[in-house]
């Protein structure tokens, strides 16, 4: 294995604002008693129940609150999270054609299929869509699509 000569991380800065008011709001609503027939229906566990949901939210939050790009010689791999599940890759020489796009807002956050193919985004308004040799494309966001792209561009199989 080779090692990257490019990495890019973006924060999906919507999930680490969103995550901690949910979940302090929903602590608020166990201690105000809202949850009471919620705890009653698990048999009195409902604060187990609230340690379980929490650890999801933390799960949640450390494999979807990040994207990672990187490059090497040879592929081009991107993941979310510290976990890296879900990831992809792809084969330079697979990649027939990359150019910059704008990304936009209805488009969502995440893991998406669009109209235009498959689109990972975690931050900005801008990304790279990646055409592949089999003619399938998809769009990943970048802070600084530029730089990817030279990066990217020379690199390619002609």
């Amino acid at each position: 294995m080779s090692y990257p000569v490019y990495v890019e991380k973006q924060y999906l800065k919507a999930l680490w604002v969103s995550m901690p008011v949910v979940a302090a709001y929903i602590a608020w609503q166990f201690n105000v008693g809202a949850f009471s027939s919620f705890s009653d229906l698990l048999n009195g566990y409902g604060s187990d129940a609230l340690s379980l949901l929490f650890i999801l939210i933390i799960g949640i939050q450390l494999n979807f609150g990040t994207m990672t790009i990187s490059v090497d010689e040879q592929q081009m791999r991107w993941r979310f999270g510290v976990l890296a599940l879900p990831s992809w890759k792809v084969s330079l020489s697979d990649i027939s054609a990359v150019e910059i796009v704008d990304l936009r807002w209805y488009e969502g956050y995440g893991i998406r299929v669009t109209s235009k193919g498959m689109l990972y985004r975690a931050s900005g308004s801008q990304g790279l869509r990646i055409v592949q040799n089999n003619g399938k494309s998809f769009r990943l966001s970048s802070t600084d699509p530029q730089r990817l792209l030279n990066y990217l561009q020379p690199r390619l199989a002609k």
